[in-house]
């Protein structure tokens, strides 16, 4: 569910589940400091995927559709897929 570890060691500290539905599915992944490794994954399945569904946890909320990736940078936020709104709890 992620690249591949450089060097042969995982960078990754933090495999959080956000909330996950019968249809969907809501992860974090953060690795250790100065990875670059901050990112959300969502994804939704069955019928009704194209309809936008809001996952969120006492954090974390994001409103999508099919599939939508966000990796959270020191200074810039890099979105693909369709989100189409998001609320991050800023730690």
């Amino acid at each position: 569910m992620h690249e591949p570890f450089e060097g042969g060691k995982h960078r990754i500290v933090d495999f959080r589940l956000i909330e996950q539905t019968d249809q969907s599915l809501a992860v974090a992944v953060v690795g250790e400091p100065g990875s670059g490794i901050n990112d959300r994954l969502k994804v939704r399945l069955g019928n009704n995927y194209d309809q936008p569904l809001t996952l969120a946890d006492g954090r974390e909320s994001f409103t999508f559709a099919d599939w939508a990736y966000l990796r959270i940078g020191k200074d810039k936020t890099k979105v693909l897929g369709n989100l189409q709104a998001v609320r991050l709890s800023g730690e």
